[in-house]
């Protein structure tokens, strides 16, 4: 009969010991990542929307229909309204790409986020003039690739889109009144 080491076993032990808890811990990170994506994704949601729920501000909601039907026409404090507004939509986006580089979230969600949605919010003549103007000022590699996420989102947007989209609407209402 082979005899047992009582050092040699507890050596095994506690090494085995250290392996259990490297993979626990290695567990317990891959849990807190991910319930760190889930309220990233919660938060996120909130935040954008937040950004609309300015709209549910009828002056604001004014100020943005005139963005599209008669930008010339806006007054310095409309335009600074509309600035604060498309910077928060900007941001909102720069947090996304933040995120998204540093491994957070999914390769691509970004882009696809700006691919919808910017040339909705961005498209109108207004917020063309006003993107240009900001991206202007950007100088850091990290800013000018979103930027040219954006531009990407934008280069077959119709100023007018907004527009039209309004007017799709007010006629499908006036549809609708005149069947009643």
């Amino acid at each position: 009969m082979k005899k047992i080491d009582l050092g040699q076993s507890l050596t095994i032990l506690a090494n085995l010991g250290v392996v259990v808890g490297i993979l626990l811990l290695v567990y317990e990170l891959n849990q807190t990542r991910q319930f760190a994506k889930m309220e990233y994704s919660a938060r996120n949601r909130h935040v954008f929307q937040e950004i609309e729920r300015e709209f549910m501000n009828p002056e604001v909601a004014v100020i943005w229909a005139k963005t599209a039907t008669d930008p010339a026409s806006l007054t310095g404090a409309e335009i600074r309204v509309m600035d604060a507004y498309l910077l928060n939509l900007y941001n909102y986006f720069r947090q996304q790409w933040i995120y998204e580089r540093s491994g957070f979230l999914e390769p691509g969600t970004t882009e696809s986020k700006i691919m919808i949605d910017i040339p909705f919010y961005f498209g109108n003549g207004f917020a063309q003039v006003w993107w240009k103007e900001l991206k202007s000022a950007h100088v850091t590699e990290e800013v000018l690739e979103l930027d040219a996420l954006i531009d990407k989102a934008l280069a077959d947007t119709d100023p007018s889109a907004n527009l039209r989209y309004i007017e799709r609407i007010q006629q499908r209402v006036r549809e609708q009144a005149a069947e009643r």
